[in-house]
């Protein structure tokens, strides 16, 4: 669809006008698509994964991966010194 707006007004107007043509056609209503609907939908799947990924993960570490590896260099260092 987009190649044969962009021959049509290639044959209309010329390459400048033809790029013209396509930019308004093409472009603004792509530039609004993501603005206004892909652009918050992106935003709100950030959010759901900040959430339901990355807050579980740091949690996981700050209270069961960081105290095993407290204990775990407190025995290593009983073992073999140092």
């Amino acid at each position: 669809m987009v190649a044969a707006i962009l021959l049509a007004a290639l044959a209309a107007y010329g390459w400048r006008g033809a790029t013209a043509v396509v930019r308004v056609l093409v472009v603004v209503p792509c530039v609004f698509v993501y603005r206004y609907a892909l652009r918050p939908v992106l935003r709100a799947l950030a959010v759901v994964g900040e959430v339901v990924v990355v807050h579980p993960i740091a949690w996981v570490h700050r209270r069961v991966v960081a105290p095993m590896n407290r204990i775990v260099a407190d025995l290593w260092k009983a073992v073999f010194g140092r």
